[in-house]
């Protein structure tokens, strides 16, 4: 039998339809909150018999807690508790957090403090290897400022161990100890400069124990981040984005002294600070373009693609590299150039008129004198040699080797390319 073409389009829009409908149906199942365990059901239950039946559950709004119900052991006894954070409607805005503790199947509601602000930023554990008790970090946010906060859990109740307004904050193991410790950026009240203050704990108590102050009381934001060089050093980078749309970084040593301004002699510092796969790249090119400064341990080789505009950086300390690595990236590109080990006491670097980076290794043989510009994807080392790569006699009669590589490419692509020149 024939089925008529309304039919059919009948047929195929109740199809669509269905197809649909299902998908709707999936999309608003993704969509739910996840359903509430046992666990947690038992303790919202337990705090709102003690706190009242308006309660609202507070998630954070980044990182990697984001749950308004985490287990965490605060004391160390092994055994985990319940930190809620919440607010409860039509009194305080403020975010309340409370503490429960586990007793076979029941939870018992042990302590509630009123936190410091509307919103829960961030909450981070302030562990390490040598402490028993767990702090945690909370970061807060109201409409007109932000707030750190620590708190510990000692004999059944929290206790504050730290408490103020901040503009940024940096939580890692700064000074090498095994332990988390925090630097932030104090806001800036009533014209006075922003300050950098770093704090350490001992116990459930936290402290600054080094500040210094900014370099101008008007900033539109601030990045900071930290990291270790190959001198045992930990170094906090500050970069400051001045209104006038000027950039100023400031560069701080971390030792058992405290915060401390990092002396870098004659050092014009540039913005050249990203972490990248949790690993640290920073740099400070110097006036002369001699010398860069990377506060990293292990600088990576694999594919970097920046939305920044980055210059150029590798590590040096005492004088010599001990572990080498350039990029030159110009907007639409960028480059990993990786130095071969060969190199490493032996190679200097210096940076032209036009920001060209040159790579000099100096050996009994001669001199390798490297020019990299920009580099294409998709074709191998070899071509680029083959193509590129030029020996000059130097005046003192030896060869210098030039590589020469002018080829675009989008600024999506990635490079991975190490080139080492060889005699």
């Amino acid at each position: 039998m024939k089925i008529s073409t309304f039919k059919k389009l009948t047929i195929l829009v109740a199809v669509i339809a269905l197809v649909l409908s299902g998908c709707r149906l999936q999309v608003e199942d993704l969509l739910k909150a996840p359903s509430p365990t046992s666990d947690q059901l038992r303790i919202l239950e337990e705090i709102k018999s003690k706190i009242g039946e308006n309660v609202v559950l507070r998630y954070p709004l980044s990182g990697n807690r984001r749950a308004p119900i985490q287990m965490i052991d605060l004391d160390g006894d092994g055994m985990l508790e319940a930190v809620v954070f919440y607010t409860i409607q039509s009194e305080s805005p403020l975010t309340n957090i409370s503490v429960l503790k586990n007793y076979g199947d029941d939870w018992i509601l042990t302590d509630t403090i009123a936190g410091a602000g509307g919103n829960v930023n961030r909450v981070r554990l302030l562990e390490g290897s040598s402490k028993a008790d767990r702090p945690i970090l909370v970061e807060w946010m109201s409409t007109d400022s932000q707030r750190v906060s620590v708190y510990s859990y000692v004999l059944g109740k929290l206790v504050i161990g730290f408490e103020e307004n901040c503009f940024q904050i940096i939580a890692d193991d700064i000074d090498g100890d095994g332990l988390i410790e925090f630097c932030y950026i104090t806001e800036a009240v009533d014209g006075e400069i922003p300050k950098i203050k770093y704090v350490d704990g001992v116990e459930s108590s936290f402290s600054i124990v080094g500040e210094k102050s900014l370099d101008s009381d008007v900033v539109s934001s601030i990045n900071m981040i930290s990291g270790k060089i190959s001198d045992g050093r930990y170094i906090v980078y500050v970069d400051q984005y001045l209104e006038d749309g000027t950039n100023v970084t400031s560069l701080y040593s971390i030792s058992s002294n405290g915060l401390n301004s990092f002396e870098t002699e004659d050092y014009n510092l540039k913005l050249l600070t990203k972490r990248n796969s949790d690993k640290l790249l920073c740099g400070v090119s110097s006036s002369s373009n001699k010398k860069i400064l990377i506060p990293t341990e292990t600088p990576p080789r694999e594919d970097i693609l920046f939305p920044e505009i980055w210059k150029y950086w590798y590590d040096v300390y005492d004088g010599t590299p001990r572990f080498s690595l350039a990029t030159f990236v110009n907007n639409d590109f960028n480059l990993n150039v990786g130095i071969p080990d060969s190199w490493l006491n032996e190679v200097t670097y210096s940076f032209d008129e036009n920001e060209k980076l040159f790579v000099f290794f100096v050996a009994e043989t001669g001199e390798v004198y490297l020019e990299i510009k920009v580099l294409s994807v998709g074709e191998s080392p070899d071509s680029y040699i083959e193509k590129g790569f030029e020996a000059v006699e130097t005046r003192s009669g030896a060869y210098r080797y030039y590589l020469r590589c002018e080829r675009m490419f989008s600024e999506k692509s990635f490079i991975k390319y190490n080139f080492f020149a060889t005699e």
